[in-house]
């Protein structure tokens, strides 16, 4: 919600919540910064960030409150392309300490690099369910469910072997 005068306040407004106080407060909100890059961003008034920034800071919220889920909504959406790989290596380190990531997302760059399990809804309905390698499958015409085609898994259909290319670094 970003609602406090400062990025540590806004961190710290959950676990304060929760009862922490004092030194454990305080290490948690730390922690948190730590793992999400926002340390220097501690004193900073949270509406003033950029959008990458505000969702790193919205995740750190999270994170200070030792939390095993996060759930995203769209949020790589009014990134730059730095903004949005450093937000995906972090959420890449937070599935490796063990956390649960739901994203909900039309960024298919995203959900062909990034995601393990890919649930389609359209009209109401789960219209596909399964990894990212089957939705883009050209049977499985993604497009009628109004989803296009990240660049890579194209180029990689233009190749030899039609391999699967997830992103353009493989």
């Amino acid at each position: 919600q970003m609602f406090m005068p400062t990025v540590r306040e806004e961190i710290a407004l959950g676990p304060y919540h929760q009862g922490k106080r004092g030194e454990e407060l305080n290490r948690m909100v730390e922690k948190a910064m730590m793992e999400t890059d926002t340390t220097a961003l501690a004193e900073a008034y949270p509406r003033t960030l950029s959008r990458g920034d505000q969702q790193r800071v919205a995740i750190a919220s999270a994170l200070a409150m030792d939390t095993e889920y996060l759930i995203l909504d769209e949020p790589t959406s009014g990134q730059d392309g730095r903004e949005k790989k450093k937000l995906m290596s972090l959420m890449d380190q937070l599935k490796a300490k063990g956390i649960t990531i739901l994203l909900v997302t039309h960024d298919m760059d995203v959900v062909a690099k990034n995601c393990t399990r890919v649930i389609v809804v359209a009209n109401k309905e789960i219209v596909f369910d399964g990894v990212p390698s089957d939705l883009f499958l050209e049977e499985n015409r993604p497009g009628i469910w109004g989803l296009t085609y990240p660049p890579a898994v194209l180029l990689g259909r233009c190749l030899t072997g039609a391999p699967y290319c997830k992103d353009m670094d493989t």
